[in-house]
């Protein structure tokens, strides 16, 4: 579980890794959501080479953090924690 604040964002690793999107998000309050098509963030990354390294380094380091939580989630389910 994760809390975003504003400016900060979601879906990168589904852009970055070709994947179907796995997480799934719900606002507590009423937000303003921003949609980018693929064609559209590759379009733009290829203009600003370092927004594609700002995201793939946050790409990599959910991915850490997910692995992590997935971990300890099994672990608790078998009774190891």
């Amino acid at each position: 579980l994760r809390h975003l604040i504003e400016g900060d964002y979601f879906g990168e690793m589904s852009l970055l890794l070709g994947k179907h999107a796995e997480a799934s998000v719900q606002a507590d309050q009423i937000c303003e959501l921003l949609a980018l098509p693929h064609a559209d963030f590759y379009e733009l990354c290829s203009e600003h080479p370092a927004l594609w390294d700002e995201i793939e380094d946050e790409c990599r380091q959910r991915e850490v953090e997910n692995i992590s939580i997935h971990g300890e989630l099994q672990r608790s389910k078998a009774g190891i924690l």
